[in-house]
Order: C-alpha cells, then sequence, then structure tokens
C-alpha cells in the first residue's frame, strides 16, 4: 500500500506577485469559524486497494469514478462507483496525439466528452468516452497568453482560469469563457473583491474550481489563505457574487517583496457541485491531517451544514443525481482508499 507523503503541505505557492488594484460588488464576509458546530460522519469505503494517491482531478459520471493523475504511465483511471475496483488505465503520458504530458483537468463536454487540460502544452483535449482517442484539440495559448485550468461548460462553451495581465499592472486571477466553436473569449471576468484588493495573491494560488452541472455557478477555493469566490454564469457574462477569506493569512518579506508564507494555515482543498449547492473539504490549521472536515453551501454563500469525517480529504466528486459524495481518501496510517457519503441522509433539501 503506497504511503502519504506530505501531500496537502506541498500544494504549490503561487508567483510572487505585487500589490495589484481592481473593483467587485460581491457580497463578502470574513470569518475564522465557517461553521458553529460540526456533525460527525464516517466515510463507507469501498476499496482500499490499487488507488491512485496524488490525483490532479477527480469526475464521477454514470457507473464510473474518473481519477486523473499520473500512475504506471497513464493519465486516467477508472473506478466502479459502486465496489471501488479498477476498471482501467488509459490515455498514456506523452506527446502524440492521443496522450497527455501533464493532465490537470478533467471535464464531461455536452456531448459526453472528456475534456481534459494539459498545462504543459496548454491544450484543452476532447477525449471519446469509449475510445479514449481525441476527437478535438484546443490550443489555449492562440487565444490566452497563459492558462491554469480549462474546464468544459454547456453548449460546448469552456471555462478557463488564467493570469490577466493589465498595462504596468502585476497580473490578477481571471476567468475567461471561450466558444470553442469560433475560438474567441466571449467575456472575461478579472475584478478583485474588496477583500482582496490589497492581497490579491491570495486568489492567485493553488485552487479548486466546481461548476455547477447546469452551467449557471462555479465556485474557486484555495488552499494558503482559505479563500472562497463564488460566481453565476448568464448570457456568457461571469458576475462574481460571493467572496469570503475564513481563514487568517500570513505574508513574509523575502528579498523586499511581499509574498504568501508557504507554512501559512492550508485552507480549502476540493471542491465538487450540484445545481443547488457546493460542498469542499478544508483543514483550517497547520496540520495537514486536519483536512477531515466537509462544508456545505448554497450558491449565495450561506453555510448549510458543517461535517467532520474520520479520514483525511485529498479530492472530492459529487454524482448529481443520487446526490452521493466520493472522496480520495488517507487514513493515519497514510493508506489511500475510496469512499462515499450519501448526502441525502443529512436530512437537508438537496
Amino acid at each position: 500500500m503506497k504511503k502519504l507523503l506530505t501531500y496537502l503541505t506541498s500544494l504549490v505557492i503561487g508567483s510572487l506577485l505585487h500589490i495589484v488594484s481592481g473593483c467587485g460588488n460581491s457580497q463578502s464576509r470574513n470569518s475564522s469559524s465557517l461553521f458553529a458546530e460540526l456533525d460527525s460522519i464516517k466515510w463507507t469505503i469501498i476499496n482500499d486497494d490499487e488507488i491512485l494517491p496524488i490525483p490532479n482531478d477527480i469526475m464521477v459520471s454514470d457507473s464510473l469514478i474518473y481519477v486523473l493523475g499520473l500512475m504506471d504511465g497513464s493519465w486516467l483511471h477508472l473506478y466502479d462507483r459502486n465496489t471501488g475496483e479498477l476498471k482501467g488505465n488509459h490515455i498514456l503520458q506523452g506527446q502524440g496525439p492521443d496522450e497527455i504530458i501533464n493532465a490537470l483537468d478533467i471535464s464531461l463536454t455536452s456531448n459526453n466528452e472528456l475534456a481534459i487540460y494539459d498545462i504543459n502544452d496548454q491544450r484543452l483535449k476532447l477525449f471519446d468516452v469509449n475510445t479514449y482517442t481525441v476527437a478535438e484539440s484546443y490550443d489555449l495559448k492562440s487565444i490566452l497568453r497563459s492558462v491554469w485550468n480549462a474546464y468544459a461548460l454547456k453548449e460546448e462553451n469552456f471555462l478557463v482560469k488564467a493570469p490577466f495581465f493589465q498595462e504596468k499592472e502585476s497580473p490578477v486571477r481571471s476567468f475567461s469563457i471561450v466558444n470553442s466553436k469560433t475560438k474567441q473569449i466571449e467575456s472575461t471576468y478579472f475584478q478583485l473583491p474588496e477583500e482582496f484588493k490589497e492581497e490579491p495573491m491570495l486568489l492567485m494560488v493553488q485552487s479548486d474550481l466546481a461548476i455547477a452541472p447546469n452551467g449557471k455557478h462555479f465556485v474557486s477555493v484555495t488552499a494558503r489563505g482559505g479563500t472562497i469566490e463564488i460566481f453565476s454564469i448568464q448570457g456568457n457574462e461571469i458576475q462574481e457574487t460571493f467572496s469570503a477569506l475564513p481563514f487568517p493569512v500570513e505574508f513574509i518579506e523575502s528579498y523586499g517583496i511581499k509574498q504568501l508564507d508557504t507554512n501559512a494555515v492550508l485552507g480549502f482543498i476540493s471542491a465538487a457541485a450540484d445545481n443547488d449547492f457546493w460542498v469542499a473539504s478544508y483543514c483550517g490549521t497547520y496540520r495537514d491531517s486536519d483536512a477531515n472536515k466537509i462544508g456545505i453551501w448554497d450558491w449565495n454563500g450561506q453555510p448549510l451544514k458543517g461535517l467532520i469525517t474520520d479520514r483525511m480529504i485529498i479530492k472530492l466528486a459529487l454524482d448529481h443525481d443520487t446526490k452521493i459524495l466520493y472522496g480520495l481518501l488517507a487514513d493515519k496510517e497514510g493508506d489511500f482508499s475510496l469512499g462515499m457519503i450519501n448526502l441525502k441522509q443529512l436530512n437537508l433539501s438537496l
């Protein structure tokens, strides 16, 4: 059994950034505590063998859990959603037309194709869900100067997270909607909520992003500093509707440049979304072993439920139809497993 090797504490800190200014009109809330109370719940373990230890992304669709990460020369690993049995390994690492150099994000298109973003060559590749061969390949670096993440949206559009470069200003994080047919940018959102204007680098560190199945909302959370940003999408326009900075923020000076302390409190680790709510795993301390908590919020940023589980959570995926939450987990000994929690048992109006 593979062991956990400081996975969470190795989360990447973003580039050294200067302070930038911006504007925003979202609601905001700062809080040192996400939930007044946490209910205890145990994961139902469905597999504790042959589990990929360090995934880049995870998704559930139909009868399968898709785990994206490099293992035995392949990037995509399929597990039965009920038994956790490993069903196959696909998409080789490489530079061939049906291969990926460094797979970062996975999502599902409206045409039921697997959209996988290769951060090394800045391409979003659409794979046939049965043959795992490339149907389309989009060179995003020809559209945007640099791309961090890319996901499939409804109506064959893409949601792209990237640095936004302003003249004589340091870059800020931005989100763009790209039309897959015209290969043109439909809109870009780069404004900053009020609480991040003085420390915009908080939004530039490693994050996770989850999109509602209907494509009307998405949420972006960060691991260091623990930021939350909720957005709505209407008519191919992105609008931020809620932002928060729940955890303490720490900065240090290095060679005269302010940067986020690599020993700052761990915030949010992974996120998943439904049409009416979204969930995230979080830590809230300096110890990655405390990343065993789950929060549930509505799309207005209202906390619905806080949970504390019996495993450290690496990645989350949510099945829209059954409201079953799947997790790639680690126990105290560092052994990995796949588990599930039926959110309907929480007696919430989900």
